[in-house]
């Protein structure tokens, strides 16, 4: 197909297929049915010519300044080399390219990460969800960078894929209602492709709303919701404890300005009796405690969080989205599927189009995704296809490996239990037997209360975890340990838990 440019009428701007030009010509003509533009080789010839001799400036001074495990490549793009990263900071941390230094991992110091803190001086920080567990997969891969060129995408489009569409509207933005019948949106359709390649939802006739992380849906589904009921009633948000933090977070934030209210503590499903506004969030596999999850409250409007239904955290289920109710949404997240928590994308799914259009304007308000963001999604994804998926798998026997050194430690003990797992089933990727594994410890300690806590006792030995009260559990109980860190420090980590089951109740 012809590549196109610009021609103009007396019906406006519209697309015009460029002439190539033919052999030996100096003139590229773009042919139009008002007017022919001109283009002078000539200068497009120096122009490229000073663009080489600026990259040949710029890989020497790189290779003056020392590489750092950098390369020049003939895009003129300084890369690191697969590996170099690490082994530039004594394999004990990583390579910032943006700050020039040594980023160590825990209980490493020094200029190049050379020092190592002794076991019992250094603390282990397992309070976040910070996939760092797809660090090696990418380091290994350097092929899967972005390069985008400064003269591209500096416009207000929105989606990968519409702009032609765009521009036949007359528009610089395509309005959701028609990116969602045409598919124009590259993005979403190699999500598409993704939920079906691994089996955990056909989403062919569903609705893809992509978003600035699952965070961000967390408050536009919510808001779409909310939008739909009367202005007057005030609406109960709940969640069955324990419960993912961030929905009482977002729910108590909006409250006064919304008439929500944020229901607390909710046992059984008896006790909403007679609310005609609720709104549930369902997180399967559960955080903290890996649970399969159902709607509890019959006359909710559900939100199905779907982050960690994945291989590497539970046996695929091909039949997911038949949870999700008609009017329902489930909504999914890159950070745990890759580990680009910083890319900000996350997605949701749902057949009902005017809901897609609520979540679709509340999102819009605060800024659509950056092209950028995208860009980089967009190019994860596609060498996730490219490489048949192998990080998943990787993925997948690391958290074995994790999750079988946790029992080891803590299998016969008195006095810490870990969360259920339930018996293996068949996973629907891979057709074999699987036991979940889920991405966090939630630890039970024996003999621990509010005056006595659990976190201060594992505090004791140098490991930071998260509070049972900030999913709704009873103060001093229990403890959400993460297992997503970088493999040594998982080592490291299992070390101190070891002295935490011999230390006793």
């Amino acid at each position: 197909m012809a590549p196109h440019g610009l021609g103009d009428d007396e019906d406006g701007v519209h697309l015009v297929p460029l002439t190539p030009a033919p052999p030996g010509a100096g003139k590229v003509v773009a042919a139009g049915p008002g007017r022919r533009n001109f283009i002078d080789v000539g200068v497009a010839a120096m122009s490229a010519a000073l663009a080489a001799i600026a990259l040949i400036v710029a890989c020497v001074a790189l290779a003056r300044g020392g590489s750092n495990g950098a390369s020049c490549s003939s895009s003129g793009v300084a890369t690191l080399e697969a590996g170099l990263p690490y082994a530039r900071c004594s394999d004990q941390g990583i390579w910032d390219t943006m700050s020039g230094q040594c980023l160590c991992f825990d209980c490493f110091r020094g200029a190049t990460c050379e020092h190592e803190v002794p076991l019992d001086e250094c603390t282990i920080d397992a309070t976040g969800g910070n996939p760092r567990i797809f660090e090696d997969y990418w380091v290994r891969h350097p092929e899967a960078s972005v390069n985008i060129v400064p003269s591209e995408h500096i416009g207000y489009g929105e989606k990968l894929g519409c702009d032609k569409l765009a521009l036949d509207l007359g528009s610089y933005r395509v309005p959701e209602a028609v990116a969602l019948t045409t598919r124009c949106d590259l993005l979403a359709e190699a999500l598409r492709r993704l939920h079906f390649s691994i089996g955990n939802a056909d989403a062919r006739d569903w609705h893809i709303i992509p978003a600035v992380g699952s965070t961000h849906l967390i408050m536009g589904a919510m808001m779409a919701y909310r939008s739909a009921i009367e202005s007057n009633a005030t609406v109960k948000v709940v969640s069955e404890p324990p419960y993912y933090d961030g929905y009482s977070q977002a729910a108590q934030f909006i409250a006064p300005m919304a008439r929500l209210e944020w229901a607390g503590i909710v046992e059984n499903s008896g006790e909403l009796d007679g609310e005609e506004h609720v709104i549930e969030y369902v997180t399967s596999p559960n955080n903290p405690d890996g649970a399969m999850r159902d709607k509890r409250f019959p006359q909710s409007s559900v939100i199905f969080d779907y982050a960690y239904q994945w291989p590497h955290y539970t046996p695929v289920s091909s039949d997911l989205l038949d949870q999700v109710p008609e009017g329902g949404v489930a909504l999914f997240t890159m950070s745990k599927v890759t580990g680009h928590a910083g890319t900000r994308l996350g997605w949701a799914l749902t057949k009902d189009t005017e809901l897609a259009l609520q979540i679709y304007n509340y999102l819009s308000i605060h800024g659509a995704i950056p092209r950028e963001s995208q860009m980089r999604a967009f190019t994860i994804l596609r060498h996730m296809e490219d490489t048949n998926y192998e990080i998943l798998r990787e993925a997948r026997a690391e958290m074995r490996r994790r999750w079988d050194v946790v029992d080891e430690i803590f299998g016969g003990s008195a006095c810490y239990h870990l969360n259920a797992r339930g018996d293996p089933i068949v996973d629907a990727w891979t057709g074999e037997n699987a036991a979940a594994t889920p991405a966090y410890l939630w630890l039970h300690c024996e003999n621990r209360d509010a005056d006595n806590t659990c976190y201060d006792h594992l505090q004791g030995f140098g490991l930071r975890t998260k509070k049972a009260e900030d999913y709704g559990a009873a103060p001093g109980t229990y403890v959400r340990i993460e297992l997503l860190m970088r493999a040594g420090t998982f080592d490291l980590m299992a070390e101190k838990l070891r002295e935490v089951e011999a230390s006793g109740c």
